[in-house]
């Protein structure tokens, strides 16, 4: 696993293939899309283990979220299956990791494509997803790319105003 706080470089940012067969991460935290920064705590054993594994194969996880957050008979959540994850998720790389005292796992991630899910395989560690690329959904025109360049504006000004927010979060959208 890399040293607390590593981050990876706009080269590795701007890779945006990736192998059919991904680690699993489920989390019902937050919806990432591709193109978004966003943090996220990761507390329980197989995502942590989820994680590891992405951070030692290249960087790469799949993100589906599903509705795995309620707990299942025996209080534990059940395993991830096509029946209890929506069919559509994200691929994403992870920018940062730090393990913090409790155990927990802080990352940084940075949604890179829409993707499918095809498979899910339960391993021995964590489970494996099977993906698809999925395209884009683009409506191009003056209004849209507007609204993008509004958005994206409006964001740079909030991280330069935010004295905690770390600077990556402005690199990952360039």
């Amino acid at each position: 696993m890399p040293d607390s706080g590593e981050i990876l470089n706009s080269e590795a940012l701007a890779t945006r293939a990736f192998p059919s067969d991904l680690p699993l991460l489920v989390s019902g935290q937050v919806v990432i899309y591709p193109y978004m920064a966003s943090p996220l705590v990761v507390d329980d054993a197989d995502s942590i283990a989820t994680i590891e594994e992405a951070l030692r194969t290249g960087h790469k996880v799949a993100a589906l979220f599903g509705p795995l957050d309620s707990a299942g008979v025996d209080g534990e959540r059940p395993r991830p299956t096509a029946d209890n994850l929506y069919p559509v998720g994200t691929a994403i790389q992870i920018i940062r990791s730090h393990k913090m005292p409790d155990g927990r796992l802080q990352i940084l991630v940075h949604g890179v494509k829409r993707v499918g899910v095809e498979k899910i395989m339960q391993g021995v560690t964590h489970p494996t997803v099977r993906v698809r690329e999925l395209d884009d959904i683009d409506e191009p025109g003056p209004r849209t790319e507007a609204i993008a360049q509004n958005v994206l504006s409006q964001f740079r000004k909030a991280v330069e105003l935010a004295p905690n927010v770390p600077n990556e979060m402005l690199e990952a959208l360039t």
